[in-house]
């Protein structure tokens, strides 16, 4: 998706950018989540990681359907 929504000349800078804060946000949710466990069940921590997966996929759909609609634009 970065490929396809940024432009040539600047997905070096988006990449460079993205990378560090991916890394960074790894780290603090590894550390994190040993404190969640602790504090709630395995099964609750869990389901809360599925729910933040769905927000973000719900988050990304309008992107994904306005670039499919795009996409069938052009070719008719």
């Amino acid at each position: 998706m970065l490929v396809r929504n940024t432009e040539g000349a600047l997905i070096l800078r988006v990449s460079g950018t993205i990378t560090p804060v991916f890394m960074g946000m790894m780290v603090i949710g590894m550390s994190v989540s040993g404190y969640l466990k602790e504090m709630f069940s395995l099964g609750a921590v869990y389901a809360a990681s599925g729910g933040f997966i769905f927000v973000g996929a719900a988050l990304l759909l309008p992107l994904v359907v306005e670039k499919k609609r795009r996409g069938e634009n052009r070719t008719t």
